[in-house]
């Protein structure tokens, strides 16, 4: 996974990155708050689209909905907790072991749940 809970971003604003850079955004995981003020986890995809001329005249994206796991759960709170400090530190080294180590989990408990509930590893 290349991006992975990256800081909030305003959808709008994401949309504009993508389009000003020209660069796809390929499976950036993140924390999407819905009308009903709960929150889930999606996967992103969006791509500029071009003209025959190779200028980008709009964008394509897709979200895809991974659910919640239940929040008031223990180990739900510590997968979240995980992944909030790789969101917030992706741009630096971050060792997997000591993150899941401070959860009180195993390194193979971490990777199992994070592919269960975002369908991709944590690394």
């Amino acid at each position: 996974m290349r991006d992975l809970c990256h800081a909030p971003e305003r959808p709008m604003a994401q949309d504009r990155r993508v389009i000003d850079s020209g660069a796809a955004l390929s499976k950036h995981l993140e924390l999407h708050l819905y009308p009903t003020r709960s929150g889930g986890w999606c996967i992103t995809h969006k791509v500029p689209l071009r003209d025959e001329g190779g200028a980008i005249v709009g964008l394509a994206g897709t979200s895809q909905d991974l659910g919640l796991a239940d929040e008031l759960h223990p180990v739900s709170r510590k997968i979240a907790a995980i992944a909030r400090h790789i969101g917030e530190n992706y741009h630096a080294n971050v060792c997997m072991e000591a993150l899941a180590a401070a959860e009180g989990l195993s390194l193979s408990h971490v990777e199992c749940l994070f592919q269960r509930v975002f369908h991709y590893p944590p690394r």
